[in-house]
């Protein structure tokens, strides 16, 4: 059963157990870029969510493998990265240089395109300025008081055995022999 234990602990921590790699494969501190050092001011982007954070680097821990830092929005929330994932500038830790990286992609139409479509607009705007309106035409009077007046004809449509009154007040149905 303890075997079982072992094999959740390293499936749950996804095979870090937050000691030194064995093999001598650490990373000395030195190595690691001149911009990632005690009291750097870096970007952490989160893997999950994408998003990206001022953060400070608190401590470089060579024992343990990774960079404490505290988030400059919260200075209580701290993380820990690996050497690994900070180390190549592109990974988690990023310098602050590189906050913003610019995504492949146009900033809009070219000049000579917004030259087109603001005289098309302009075109458009002189043309409903120039065209007449066209007006409705006024009810009569007559055919309003005349319309109150008489009741609504009832035309009777037959179905087989059933009668429907269409239009005014309900007929009652009745039998055709």
């Amino acid at each position: 059963m303890s075997g079982l234990n072992n094999l959740n602990k390293v499936l749950r921590l996804g095979g870090q157990t937050g000691k030194a790699p064995s093999g001598g494969s650490t990373i000395p501190t030195a190595a690691l870029p001149e911009w990632l050092k005690e009291g750097a001011v870096c970007i952490y982007t989160s893997q999950s969510r994408g998003d990206s954070h001022r953060v400070k680097v608190k401590a470089l821990e060579e024992r343990k493998q990774t960079v404490l830092f505290t988030f400059e929005a919260d200075k209580r929330v701290w993380k820990r990265v690996s050497y690994m994932e900070a180390k190549g500038g592109s990974g988690a830790l990023r310098p602050a240089w590189k906050e913003n990286l610019q995504v492949a992609g146009c900033e809009g139409p070219p000049p000579e395109m917004l030259a087109q479509m603001k005289q098309a607009r302009a075109a458009e705007a002189s043309a409903a300025a120039a065209a007449p309106k066209p007006t409705a035409p006024e009810p009569r009077p007559q055919a309003a008081a005349s319309a109150k007046a008489a009741p609504a004809a009832t035309t009777e449509v037959s179905d087989d055995d059933d009668v429907e009154a269409v239009g005014g007040p309900p007929a009652k149905a009745r039998k055709l022999a």
